[in-house]
Protein backbone atom coordinates (compact mmCIF):
# COMPACT_ATOMS: atom_id res chain seq x y z
CA UNK A 1 0.00 0.00 0.00
CA UNK A 2 1.58 3.46 -0.68
CA UNK A 3 1.14 7.14 0.47
CA UNK A 4 -2.81 8.14 0.71
CA UNK A 5 -1.58 11.69 -0.36
CA UNK A 6 0.42 10.10 -3.32
CA UNK A 7 -2.89 8.37 -4.53
CA UNK A 8 -4.86 11.66 -4.13
CA UNK A 9 -2.66 13.34 -6.21
CA UNK A 10 -2.78 11.28 -9.08
CA UNK A 11 -6.03 11.17 -9.10
CA UNK A 12 -6.44 15.03 -9.38
CA UNK A 13 -3.84 14.32 -12.02
CA UNK A 14 -5.54 12.24 -14.06
CA UNK A 15 -9.03 14.69 -13.93
CA UNK A 16 -6.22 17.46 -15.84
CA UNK A 17 -4.45 15.43 -18.39
CA UNK A 18 -7.75 15.33 -20.62
CA UNK A 19 -8.13 11.87 -21.36
CA UNK A 20 -11.38 10.12 -22.67
CA UNK A 21 -14.41 9.42 -20.01
CA UNK A 22 -13.38 5.76 -20.28
CA UNK A 23 -9.32 6.03 -19.91
CA UNK A 24 -10.30 8.21 -16.68
CA UNK A 25 -12.36 5.75 -15.22
CA UNK A 26 -10.22 2.76 -16.43
CA UNK A 27 -7.21 4.84 -14.76
CA UNK A 28 -8.76 5.73 -11.11
CA UNK A 29 -9.96 2.27 -10.86
CA UNK A 30 -7.14 0.69 -11.41
CA UNK A 31 -5.19 2.94 -8.96
CA UNK A 32 -7.56 2.31 -6.09
CA UNK A 33 -7.37 -1.31 -6.79
CA UNK A 34 -4.16 -1.28 -6.45
CA UNK A 35 -3.70 1.11 -3.60
CA UNK A 36 -5.72 -1.23 -1.08
CA UNK A 37 -5.24 -4.48 -2.85
CA UNK A 38 -8.41 -5.17 -3.68
CA UNK A 39 -9.58 -8.26 -6.05
CA UNK A 40 -12.55 -6.15 -7.27
CA UNK A 41 -14.08 -2.49 -7.18
CA UNK A 42 -17.24 -1.36 -8.60
CA UNK A 43 -18.17 2.10 -9.22
CA UNK A 44 -21.97 2.87 -9.20
CA UNK A 45 -23.12 6.56 -10.26
CA UNK A 46 -27.51 7.31 -10.83
CA UNK A 47 -27.48 10.21 -13.17
CA UNK A 48 -30.71 11.87 -13.86
CA UNK A 49 -32.77 8.39 -13.37
CA UNK A 50 -30.15 6.47 -15.21
CA UNK A 51 -28.13 3.84 -13.41
CA UNK A 52 -23.92 2.97 -14.22
CA UNK A 53 -21.61 0.25 -13.40
CA UNK A 54 -18.27 -0.05 -14.06
CA UNK A 55 -17.01 -3.48 -12.98
CA UNK A 56 -12.80 -3.26 -12.35
CA UNK A 57 -11.32 -7.63 -11.44
CA UNK A 58 -8.37 -8.64 -10.78
CA UNK A 59 -7.36 -11.49 -13.86
CA UNK A 60 -5.51 -14.31 -13.33
CA UNK A 61 -2.01 -12.75 -14.24
CA UNK A 62 -2.77 -10.13 -11.91
CA UNK A 63 -3.88 -7.34 -14.04
CA UNK A 64 -7.26 -5.90 -13.76
CA UNK A 65 -9.68 -5.88 -16.25
CA UNK A 66 -12.19 -3.19 -16.49
CA UNK A 67 -16.17 -2.93 -18.13
CA UNK A 68 -19.22 -1.78 -17.86
CA UNK A 69 -21.91 -3.63 -16.18
CA UNK A 70 -25.57 -4.14 -18.12
CA UNK A 71 -27.11 -4.32 -14.59
CA UNK A 72 -25.85 -3.20 -11.26
CA UNK A 73 -24.11 -5.86 -9.48
CA UNK A 74 -25.04 -7.80 -6.50
CA UNK A 75 -23.24 -5.47 -4.01
CA UNK A 76 -24.30 -2.10 -5.96
CA UNK A 77 -27.73 -3.30 -6.29
CA UNK A 78 -27.69 -4.63 -2.26
CA UNK A 79 -26.71 -1.33 -0.99
CA UNK A 80 -28.89 0.61 -3.76
CA UNK A 81 -32.22 -1.37 -2.48
CA UNK A 82 -31.43 -1.17 1.44
CA UNK A 83 -30.05 2.47 1.34
CA UNK A 84 -28.06 1.72 4.09
CA UNK A 85 -24.66 4.01 2.98
CA UNK A 86 -26.97 7.24 2.74
CA UNK A 87 -29.12 6.85 5.80
CA UNK A 88 -26.86 5.16 8.27
CA UNK A 89 -23.61 5.92 7.48
CA UNK A 90 -20.20 6.98 4.87
CA UNK A 91 -19.08 3.21 5.01
CA UNK A 92 -20.62 0.06 5.04
CA UNK A 93 -19.46 -3.33 5.36
CA UNK A 94 -20.84 -6.34 4.21
CA UNK A 95 -19.55 -10.33 3.46
CA UNK A 96 -20.57 -11.49 0.04
CA UNK A 97 -19.67 -14.63 -2.07
CA UNK A 98 -17.15 -12.45 -3.51
CA UNK A 99 -15.64 -11.80 -0.11
CA UNK A 100 -15.49 -8.73 2.07
CA UNK A 101 -16.74 -5.26 0.89
CA UNK A 102 -16.84 -1.85 1.99
CA UNK A 103 -18.81 0.69 0.71
CA UNK A 104 -18.59 4.20 0.74
CA UNK A 105 -21.07 6.68 -0.45
CA UNK A 106 -20.14 9.17 -3.29
CA UNK A 107 -21.75 12.80 -4.28
CA UNK A 108 -20.81 14.18 -7.47
CA UNK A 109 -23.23 16.91 -7.98
CA UNK A 110 -26.51 17.60 -7.49
CA UNK A 111 -27.69 15.33 -10.27
CA UNK A 112 -24.91 12.29 -9.79
CA UNK A 113 -24.39 10.07 -6.96
CA UNK A 114 -23.59 6.68 -6.27
CA UNK A 115 -21.40 4.24 -4.73
CA UNK A 116 -17.65 3.16 -4.56
CA UNK A 117 -17.62 -0.83 -3.79
CA UNK A 118 -13.94 -2.20 -2.70
CA UNK A 119 -13.91 -6.26 -1.61
CA UNK A 120 -11.08 -8.15 -0.46
CA UNK A 121 -10.78 -12.48 -0.49
CA UNK A 122 -13.02 -13.46 2.66
CA UNK A 123 -10.44 -13.68 5.33
CA UNK A 124 -8.82 -10.60 4.45
CA UNK A 125 -10.70 -7.66 6.10
CA UNK A 126 -9.91 -3.64 6.53
CA UNK A 127 -8.23 -2.34 8.55
CA UNK A 128 -9.70 1.45 10.59
CA UNK A 129 -6.73 3.70 8.64
CA UNK A 130 -7.87 1.96 5.56
CA UNK A 131 -11.44 2.93 6.16
CA UNK A 132 -10.22 6.26 6.64
CA UNK A 133 -8.38 6.46 3.67
CA UNK A 134 -11.37 5.13 1.53
CA UNK A 135 -13.03 7.96 2.62
CA UNK A 136 -10.61 10.66 2.02
CA UNK A 137 -9.74 9.28 -1.54
CA UNK A 138 -13.74 9.03 -2.39
CA UNK A 139 -13.64 12.53 -1.78
CA UNK A 140 -10.44 13.28 -3.46
CA UNK A 141 -12.42 10.72 -6.30
CA UNK A 142 -15.87 13.26 -5.79
CA UNK A 143 -13.73 16.65 -6.78
CA UNK A 144 -11.68 14.38 -9.43
CA UNK A 145 -14.61 13.41 -11.52
CA UNK A 146 -16.36 16.66 -10.85
CA UNK A 147 -13.81 18.49 -12.58
CA UNK A 148 -13.11 16.30 -15.00
CA UNK A 149 -16.82 16.85 -16.20
CA UNK A 150 -16.83 20.16 -16.42
CA UNK A 151 -13.26 20.54 -18.35
CA UNK A 152 -14.38 18.04 -20.65
CA UNK A 153 -18.05 19.74 -21.02
CA UNK A 154 -16.46 22.88 -21.69
CA UNK A 155 -13.77 21.41 -24.23
CA UNK A 156 -17.08 19.88 -25.96
CA UNK A 157 -18.99 22.95 -26.17
CA UNK A 158 -15.79 24.68 -27.54
CA UNK A 159 -15.51 21.94 -30.46
CA UNK A 160 -19.50 22.21 -30.82
CA UNK A 161 -19.32 26.21 -31.46
CA UNK A 162 -16.59 25.90 -33.82
CA UNK A 163 -18.12 23.45 -35.57
CA UNK A 164 -21.40 25.25 -35.89
CA UNK A 165 -18.90 28.39 -36.84
CA UNK A 166 -17.37 26.74 -39.85
CA UNK A 167 -20.57 25.02 -41.37
CA UNK A 168 -22.14 28.64 -41.16
CA UNK A 169 -19.27 30.41 -42.69
CA UNK A 170 -19.40 27.11 -45.52
CA UNK A 171 -23.18 27.79 -46.01
CA UNK A 172 -23.28 31.94 -46.34
CA UNK A 173 -19.96 31.28 -48.90
CA UNK A 174 -22.00 28.57 -50.84
CA UNK A 175 -21.94 30.14 -54.41
CA UNK A 176 -21.69 26.60 -56.42
CA UNK A 177 -24.21 23.61 -56.29
CA UNK A 178 -25.93 22.03 -52.57
CA UNK A 179 -23.82 19.22 -53.49
CA UNK A 180 -20.39 20.91 -53.12
CA UNK A 181 -21.41 22.55 -49.75
CA UNK A 182 -22.86 18.96 -48.18
CA UNK A 183 -19.83 17.62 -49.12
CA UNK A 184 -18.07 20.16 -47.15
CA UNK A 185 -20.46 20.31 -44.54
CA UNK A 186 -20.27 16.76 -43.72
CA UNK A 187 -16.55 16.95 -43.65
CA UNK A 188 -16.41 19.20 -40.36
CA UNK A 189 -18.92 17.38 -38.43
CA UNK A 190 -16.92 14.58 -36.57
CA UNK A 191 -14.67 17.46 -35.36
CA UNK A 192 -17.87 18.35 -32.80
CA UNK A 193 -17.91 14.85 -31.56
CA UNK A 194 -16.32 13.44 -28.19
CA UNK A 195 -14.38 11.06 -30.15
CA UNK A 196 -13.51 12.74 -33.52
CA UNK A 197 -11.54 10.26 -34.91
CA UNK A 198 -13.43 7.68 -34.60
CA UNK A 199 -16.51 9.71 -35.84
CA UNK A 200 -17.89 8.79 -39.12
CA UNK A 201 -20.89 11.01 -40.57
CA UNK A 202 -23.18 11.55 -43.65
CA UNK A 203 -25.64 13.19 -45.35
CA UNK A 204 -28.53 11.66 -47.60
CA UNK A 205 -30.44 13.49 -49.32
CA UNK A 206 -33.52 12.20 -52.23
CA UNK A 207 -31.50 9.13 -51.30
CA UNK A 208 -28.01 10.59 -52.97
CA UNK A 209 -25.37 9.71 -49.46
CA UNK A 210 -22.46 12.34 -49.08
CA UNK A 211 -20.17 10.73 -46.54
CA UNK A 212 -17.23 11.15 -44.36
CA UNK A 213 -15.92 8.13 -43.20
CA UNK A 214 -17.92 4.72 -42.92
CA UNK A 215 -21.23 4.85 -41.33
CA UNK A 216 -22.49 1.88 -39.73
CA UNK A 217 -25.99 2.96 -38.84
CA UNK A 218 -25.21 0.59 -35.78
CA UNK A 219 -26.43 0.65 -31.97
CA UNK A 220 -23.35 3.63 -31.74
CA UNK A 221 -24.86 5.91 -33.87
CA UNK A 222 -26.68 9.72 -33.72
CA UNK A 223 -29.26 10.65 -36.51
CA UNK A 224 -31.15 13.72 -37.43
CA UNK A 225 -33.90 14.31 -40.04
CA UNK A 226 -33.71 16.87 -42.90
CA UNK A 227 -37.03 17.67 -43.19
CA UNK A 228 -37.70 20.36 -46.76
CA UNK A 229 -41.66 21.82 -46.62
CA UNK A 230 -43.04 19.61 -43.74
CA UNK A 231 -41.30 16.61 -45.51
CA UNK A 232 -38.75 14.55 -44.57
CA UNK A 233 -36.56 14.13 -47.28
CA UNK A 234 -33.59 12.51 -45.80
CA UNK A 235 -31.14 12.83 -42.94
CA UNK A 236 -27.84 13.19 -41.54
CA UNK A 237 -25.97 10.66 -39.28
CA UNK A 238 -22.83 10.21 -36.86
CA UNK A 239 -21.54 6.99 -35.81
CA UNK A 240 -18.72 5.18 -33.91
CA UNK A 241 -16.78 2.58 -35.88
CA UNK A 242 -15.59 1.14 -32.76
CA UNK A 243 -17.82 -0.72 -29.97
CA UNK A 244 -15.43 0.43 -27.17
CA UNK A 245 -17.53 3.60 -26.73
CA UNK A 246 -20.00 1.12 -25.09
CA UNK A 247 -18.42 2.13 -22.20
CA UNK A 248 -19.57 4.96 -21.57
CA UNK A 249 -22.28 6.24 -19.75
CA UNK A 250 -24.21 7.08 -22.93
CA UNK A 251 -22.72 6.67 -26.60
CA UNK A 252 -23.33 10.17 -27.38
CA UNK A 253 -24.09 13.49 -24.96
CA UNK A 254 -27.47 14.83 -25.35
CA UNK A 255 -26.06 18.02 -26.63
CA UNK A 256 -24.52 16.29 -29.36
CA UNK A 257 -27.86 15.42 -30.34
CA UNK A 258 -29.03 19.09 -30.43
CA UNK A 259 -26.12 20.15 -31.97
CA UNK A 260 -27.32 17.30 -34.91
CA UNK A 261 -30.50 18.91 -34.56
CA UNK A 262 -29.61 22.10 -35.01
CA UNK A 263 -27.21 21.12 -38.26
CA UNK A 264 -29.86 19.30 -39.79
CA UNK A 265 -32.47 22.56 -39.35
CA UNK A 266 -30.02 25.19 -40.87
CA UNK A 267 -29.40 22.46 -43.69
CA UNK A 268 -33.41 21.89 -44.18
CA UNK A 269 -33.69 25.58 -44.33
CA UNK A 270 -30.68 26.17 -46.92
CA UNK A 271 -31.69 23.42 -49.15
CA UNK A 272 -35.01 24.92 -49.40
CA UNK A 273 -33.88 28.67 -49.82
CA UNK A 274 -31.60 27.08 -52.59
CA UNK A 275 -34.39 25.00 -54.06
CA UNK A 276 -36.52 28.47 -54.24
CA UNK A 277 -33.97 30.38 -55.72
CA UNK A 278 -33.80 27.81 -58.39
CA UNK A 279 -37.90 27.73 -58.70
CA UNK A 280 -37.54 32.01 -59.05
CA UNK A 281 -34.94 32.27 -61.51
CA UNK A 282 -37.33 29.63 -63.40
CA UNK A 283 -40.74 31.74 -62.99
CA UNK A 284 -38.36 34.88 -63.72
CA UNK A 285 -36.80 32.83 -67.59
CA UNK A 286 -40.44 32.51 -68.31
CA UNK A 287 -41.87 36.09 -67.60
CA UNK A 288 -39.29 37.14 -69.67
CA UNK A 289 -39.83 34.69 -72.47
CA UNK A 290 -43.49 35.11 -72.14
CA UNK A 291 -42.85 39.25 -72.49
CA UNK A 292 -40.32 38.67 -75.35
CA UNK A 293 -42.96 36.59 -77.17
CA UNK A 294 -45.79 39.26 -76.90
CA UNK A 295 -43.54 41.87 -77.79
CA UNK A 296 -42.74 39.75 -80.97
CA UNK A 297 -46.54 38.38 -81.23
CA UNK A 298 -47.15 42.87 -81.29
CA UNK A 299 -44.81 43.29 -84.06
CA UNK A 300 -45.75 40.71 -85.96
CA UNK A 301 -49.19 41.41 -85.76
CA UNK A 302 -48.25 45.01 -87.20
CA UNK A 303 -45.78 43.80 -89.58
CA UNK A 304 -48.39 40.63 -91.16
CA UNK A 305 -50.74 43.32 -91.78
CA UNK A 306 -48.63 45.85 -93.10
CA UNK A 307 -47.59 43.56 -95.78
CA UNK A 308 -50.87 41.78 -96.05
CA UNK A 309 -52.19 44.36 -98.52
CA UNK A 310 -49.35 44.81 -100.95
CA UNK A 311 -49.05 41.01 -101.01
CA UNK A 312 -52.51 40.82 -102.17
CA UNK A 313 -51.66 43.05 -104.94
CA UNK A 314 -49.07 41.60 -106.32
CA UNK A 315 -50.55 38.06 -106.63
CA UNK A 316 -53.91 39.69 -108.15
CA UNK A 317 -52.09 42.11 -110.80
CA UNK A 318 -49.40 38.76 -111.29
CA UNK A 319 -52.33 36.94 -112.24
CA UNK A 320 -54.44 39.47 -114.21
CA UNK A 321 -51.08 39.74 -116.22
CA UNK A 322 -50.27 36.10 -116.98
CA UNK A 323 -54.17 36.01 -118.51
CA UNK A 324 -52.67 38.63 -121.10
CA UNK A 325 -52.50 35.95 -124.33
CA UNK A 326 -49.54 38.44 -126.13
CA UNK A 327 -47.54 37.28 -122.83
CA UNK A 328 -43.94 35.77 -124.10
CA UNK A 329 -42.80 32.10 -122.53
CA UNK A 330 -40.45 33.76 -120.18
CA UNK A 331 -41.99 36.22 -118.84
CA UNK A 332 -44.69 33.71 -118.23
CA UNK A 333 -42.32 31.63 -116.38
CA UNK A 334 -41.40 34.82 -114.50
CA UNK A 335 -44.49 35.62 -113.30
CA UNK A 336 -45.00 32.40 -112.29
CA UNK A 337 -41.67 32.72 -109.71
CA UNK A 338 -43.76 36.16 -108.74
CA UNK A 339 -46.17 33.91 -107.96
CA UNK A 340 -44.71 31.11 -106.13
CA UNK A 341 -42.67 33.94 -103.81
CA UNK A 342 -45.75 35.75 -102.86
CA UNK A 343 -48.23 32.46 -101.73
CA UNK A 344 -44.90 31.49 -99.92
CA UNK A 345 -44.65 35.08 -98.27
CA UNK A 346 -48.32 34.93 -97.49
CA UNK A 347 -47.74 31.68 -95.67
CA UNK A 348 -45.58 32.98 -93.72
CA UNK A 349 -47.77 35.54 -93.06
CA UNK A 350 -50.16 33.57 -91.85
CA UNK A 351 -47.87 31.91 -89.67
CA UNK A 352 -47.35 35.50 -88.04
CA UNK A 353 -50.95 36.48 -87.43
CA UNK A 354 -51.58 32.96 -85.87
CA UNK A 355 -48.50 33.22 -83.80
CA UNK A 356 -49.62 36.80 -82.81
CA UNK A 357 -53.07 35.08 -82.21
CA UNK A 358 -55.12 37.11 -84.72
CA UNK A 359 -56.45 34.27 -85.90
CA UNK A 360 -59.26 32.88 -83.50
CA UNK A 361 -59.25 28.63 -84.11
CA UNK A 362 -62.56 27.15 -85.22
CA UNK A 363 -64.06 24.42 -82.96
CA UNK A 364 -65.48 21.19 -84.07
CA UNK A 365 -65.32 17.84 -83.11
CA UNK A 366 -62.67 16.23 -84.58
CA UNK A 367 -60.62 12.75 -84.80
CA UNK A 368 -56.88 13.18 -84.39
CA UNK A 369 -56.34 9.59 -86.45
CA UNK A 370 -57.92 10.75 -89.23
CA UNK A 371 -55.82 13.77 -89.34
CA UNK A 372 -52.39 11.80 -88.85
CA UNK A 373 -53.76 9.62 -91.77
CA UNK A 374 -54.44 12.38 -93.89
CA UNK A 375 -50.87 14.16 -93.39
CA UNK A 376 -49.10 10.88 -93.94
CA UNK A 377 -50.74 10.44 -97.39
CA UNK A 378 -49.89 13.94 -98.31
CA UNK A 379 -45.97 13.19 -97.87
CA UNK A 380 -46.18 9.69 -99.66
CA UNK A 381 -44.66 10.42 -102.75
CA UNK A 382 -41.92 12.61 -100.49
CA UNK A 383 -41.26 9.96 -98.29
CA UNK A 384 -40.50 7.48 -100.99
CA UNK A 385 -38.24 8.99 -103.31
CA UNK A 386 -35.98 9.84 -100.06
CA UNK A 387 -36.07 6.11 -99.22
CA UNK A 388 -37.75 7.51 -95.82
CA UNK A 389 -40.58 4.66 -94.19
CA UNK A 390 -43.05 5.69 -92.22
CA UNK A 391 -44.70 3.31 -89.44
CA UNK A 392 -47.67 4.08 -87.36
CA UNK A 393 -49.34 2.79 -84.43
CA UNK A 394 -52.57 4.71 -84.05
CA UNK A 395 -54.90 3.51 -80.98
CA UNK A 396 -58.06 2.67 -83.04
CA UNK A 397 -60.44 3.84 -80.08
CA UNK A 398 -59.11 6.87 -79.80
CA UNK A 399 -61.73 9.46 -78.59
CA UNK A 400 -62.52 13.02 -80.16
CA UNK A 401 -61.32 15.95 -79.79
CA UNK A 402 -62.92 19.65 -80.18
CA UNK A 403 -60.02 21.79 -81.89
CA UNK A 404 -59.88 23.19 -85.87
CA UNK A 405 -58.94 20.75 -88.12
CA UNK A 406 -56.85 23.24 -90.38
CA UNK A 407 -54.80 23.89 -87.13
CA UNK A 408 -54.30 20.42 -85.92
CA UNK A 409 -53.41 19.75 -89.63
CA UNK A 410 -51.10 22.30 -89.31
CA UNK A 411 -49.17 20.87 -86.18
CA UNK A 412 -49.08 17.18 -87.77
CA UNK A 413 -47.60 18.42 -91.37
CA UNK A 414 -44.87 21.00 -89.50
CA UNK A 415 -43.38 17.51 -87.07
CA UNK A 416 -43.82 15.56 -90.40
CA UNK A 417 -41.83 17.99 -92.21
CA UNK A 418 -39.24 18.77 -89.30
CA UNK A 419 -38.84 14.68 -89.25
CA UNK A 420 -38.22 14.41 -93.56
CA UNK A 421 -35.70 17.26 -92.90
CA UNK A 422 -33.73 15.89 -90.83
CA UNK A 423 -33.34 12.39 -93.09
CA UNK A 424 -32.21 13.36 -96.54
CA UNK A 425 -30.68 9.67 -97.34
CA UNK A 426 -33.52 8.28 -95.72
CA UNK A 427 -34.52 6.51 -92.07
CA UNK A 428 -37.53 5.90 -90.53
CA UNK A 429 -40.33 7.81 -88.60
CA UNK A 430 -42.69 6.61 -86.09
CA UNK A 431 -46.42 7.74 -85.40
CA UNK A 432 -48.00 7.15 -82.73
CA UNK A 433 -51.44 8.12 -80.61
CA UNK A 434 -52.92 6.81 -77.96
CA UNK A 435 -55.01 8.20 -74.02
CA UNK A 436 -52.77 9.27 -71.82
CA UNK A 437 -54.62 10.47 -68.26
CA UNK A 438 -57.66 12.85 -69.58
CA UNK A 439 -55.53 13.63 -72.41
CA UNK A 440 -55.31 12.37 -76.37
CA UNK A 441 -51.50 12.45 -77.43
CA UNK A 442 -49.76 11.63 -80.48
CA UNK A 443 -45.80 11.47 -81.15
CA UNK A 444 -43.86 11.61 -84.30
CA UNK A 445 -40.15 9.91 -83.73
CA UNK A 446 -37.01 9.82 -86.12
CA UNK A 447 -34.06 8.15 -86.05
CA UNK A 448 -32.26 10.99 -87.10
CA UNK A 449 -29.08 13.45 -85.52
CA UNK A 450 -31.15 14.52 -82.71
CA UNK A 451 -31.15 17.93 -81.11
CA UNK A 452 -27.84 19.23 -79.23
CA UNK A 453 -28.90 19.58 -75.36
CA UNK A 454 -27.48 23.14 -75.59
CA UNK A 455 -30.47 24.24 -78.15
CA UNK A 456 -33.61 22.51 -76.91
CA UNK A 457 -34.41 24.94 -75.31
CA UNK A 458 -34.34 27.35 -77.85
CA UNK A 459 -36.54 25.46 -80.38
CA UNK A 460 -39.56 26.95 -79.86
CA UNK A 461 -38.40 30.69 -79.76
CA UNK A 462 -39.75 32.99 -82.76
CA UNK A 463 -37.30 32.68 -85.90
CA UNK A 464 -34.81 30.29 -83.76
CA UNK A 465 -33.57 28.18 -86.91
CA UNK A 466 -30.99 25.61 -87.65
CA UNK A 467 -31.59 25.57 -91.48
CA UNK A 468 -29.43 27.18 -94.04
CA UNK A 469 -30.56 30.60 -95.55
CA UNK A 470 -33.62 30.45 -96.90
CA UNK A 471 -34.92 26.84 -96.14
CA UNK A 472 -37.13 28.03 -93.08
CA UNK A 473 -38.35 31.00 -91.21
CA UNK A 474 -37.90 29.59 -87.49
CA UNK A 475 -41.66 29.74 -87.05
CA UNK A 476 -42.70 26.29 -87.47
CA UNK A 477 -42.86 24.97 -84.31
CA UNK A 478 -43.35 28.30 -82.89
CA UNK A 479 -46.92 27.92 -84.40
CA UNK A 480 -46.98 24.45 -83.31
CA UNK A 481 -46.38 25.19 -79.70
CA UNK A 482 -48.91 28.25 -80.03
CA UNK A 483 -51.80 25.90 -81.13
CA UNK A 484 -51.00 23.47 -78.54
CA UNK A 485 -51.39 25.91 -75.58
CA UNK A 486 -54.34 27.72 -77.76
CA UNK A 487 -56.39 24.31 -76.75
CA UNK A 488 -54.69 23.93 -73.55
CA UNK A 489 -52.11 21.34 -74.26
CA UNK A 490 -49.03 20.65 -73.69
CA UNK A 491 -45.93 19.49 -76.19
CA UNK A 492 -42.81 17.18 -74.69
CA UNK A 493 -39.77 16.74 -76.84
CA UNK A 494 -37.26 14.03 -76.05
CA UNK A 495 -34.29 13.71 -77.99
CA UNK A 496 -30.54 11.88 -78.15
CA UNK A 497 -28.14 13.14 -80.33
CA UNK A 498 -27.35 10.81 -82.99
CA UNK A 499 -29.92 8.87 -82.26
CA UNK A 500 -33.85 9.87 -82.32
CA UNK A 501 -35.67 13.27 -81.58
CA UNK A 502 -39.36 12.38 -80.09
CA UNK A 503 -42.16 15.40 -80.45
CA UNK A 504 -45.27 14.35 -78.01
CA UNK A 505 -48.23 16.28 -78.24
CA UNK A 506 -51.07 15.60 -75.69
CA UNK A 507 -54.77 17.27 -76.21
CA UNK A 508 -57.63 17.76 -73.87
CA UNK A 509 -60.09 15.20 -74.81
CA UNK A 510 -63.71 15.87 -75.96
CA UNK A 511 -65.16 14.84 -72.61
CA UNK A 512 -62.41 16.61 -70.34
CA UNK A 513 -63.47 19.94 -72.72
CA UNK A 514 -66.84 19.49 -71.81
Amino acid sequence: MGDISTIELEILTLAQKGHSRIEFKKNVSTLICHFFSCQGLDIYIREEKTDYTWITRRELSGDYSFRKAEELSEITQSYRQLAVVHEKSDLAFRLTDRGVCIVAAISIDETREGLIACFREPDDSFSVSEQSELLAIKKVFEKAVFFRNSQAALHERIKELTCIYEITKIMHKSREGIENTLHDVIKRVPSAFQYEDSAASRIVLDGQEYACGNVNGGPYSLRSGIVIAGSERGHIEVSYESEEYDLEEKSFLLEEQNLLDGIAKQLSLLIEEKEAAVERLKLEDQLRHADRLATIGQLAAGVAHEINEPLANILGFSELIKKDPGLSGQTSKDLDKIIRASMYARDTVKKLLMFAGKIQPGETKINLNTIITEGIQFFENRCSRNSIKVQTDLDSDLPDITADSGQINQVVINLLVNSIQVLPSGGEIRIRSGIKDDMVYFSVEDNGSGIPEEIRDSIFLPFFTTKGLGEGTGLGLVVVHGIIQAYKGSIDVQSSVGEYTRFTVYLPRQDSNE
